[in-house]
């Protein structure tokens, strides 16, 4: 493995760990910088606490449907897995943030979803489970850099990345499917 870190080092390629770290320091820059409030589709937005954010541990796996989500998409599918051998519980009702000029940002609900304030789910060792997060909740700006869904794992964040397809990446299947 050393090899490889060091032959990667050579070629000017970021290992994981690297790639990791030059993520965070990112966040944790962009955050010492970022203003506390923005304005985001038209409603103030406030600056997260929690700017690193994992989407995987030893016991937890949190992932999204697609890294890229159609712009007339009406949900994103998470994934929250159990890879431990002891249950685990999340809050369904989860958060959407998006990363504006190296910050995270909670994005508004327009309104509360009914009946989902602190639905907490246990998960047993080996099992997954898909939640939906309803996109019409939301105003939304396709362009920004990235957008990130958070649930707290056991009292602890995890996130779950997407952004939205570029125009140019939709006319470009369009093309396609028309052909």
């Amino acid at each position: 493995m050393e090899d490889s870190v060091e032959e990667a080092a050579d070629e000017g390629v970021e290992t994981e760990g690297e790639s990791a770290e030059n993520t965070a320091a990112a966040s944790a820059a962009g955050k010492e910088n970022a203003p506390e409030k923005i304005t985001f589709a038209g409603h103030d937005i406030y600056l997260t606490q929690e700017q690193n954010v994992t989407a995987e541990t030893e016991s937890v796996k949190t992932l999204v449907s697609s890294p890229v989500i159609a712009r007339d998409a009406e949900a994103v599918k998470v994934t929250i897995g159990n890879i431990s051998e002891t249950p685990i519980s999340y809050n369904a009702n989860m958060e959407l943030q998006v990363q504006k000029d190296g910050a995270w940002y909670v994005v508004t609900r327009n309104s509360e979803p009914v009946g989902q304030q602190d639905t907490t789910v246990v998960l047993e060792p080996g099992m997954a489970q898909d939640e939906e997060l309803d996109l019409t909740d939301y105003d939304l700006d396709y362009d920004a850099d990235a957008y990130r869904i958070i649930t707290y794992v056991d009292g602890e964040p995890f996130s779950a990345g997407f952004r939205f397809e570029s125009v140019e990446q939709g006319l470009e299947e369009e093309l396609e499917v028309n052909k």
